[in-house]
């Protein structure tokens, strides 16, 4: 919540536009991953939630969503999809 209300929020939001949204949540994130700690895995963990976060956005409308009316079938995507993240990214740290 600190970082939305005096961070995310001061940066603009998501109110003025979609690159600047996409770039506070960059901000936002690298910052709460350097509040973790001063070391690289916690601005590599930073780093990966907001690119993650924007990849989300970016691809909210792309054919993946259209594809998928099922909810069924877009929760076991998804659930496949961020456990083949997670498995991938704490292998590499």
């Amino acid at each position: 919540s600190w970082f939305k209300d005096y961070l995310y929020i001061p940066l603009g939001g998501s109110k003025k536009g979609h690159s600047t949204t996409l770039r506070n949540l960059l901000i936002v994130f690298l910052l709460s991953g350097l509040w973790h700690g001063a070391e690289w895995s916690f601005l590599l963990w930073g780093l990966l939630h907001a690119t993650f976060l924007i990849l989300h956005r970016v691809s909210k409308n792309m054919y993946l969503y259209r594809m998928t009316k099922n909810n069924f079938l877009q929760s076991l995507l998804k659930i496949s999809f961020t456990s083949s993240i997670f498995n991938n990214s704490f292998s590499l740290i």
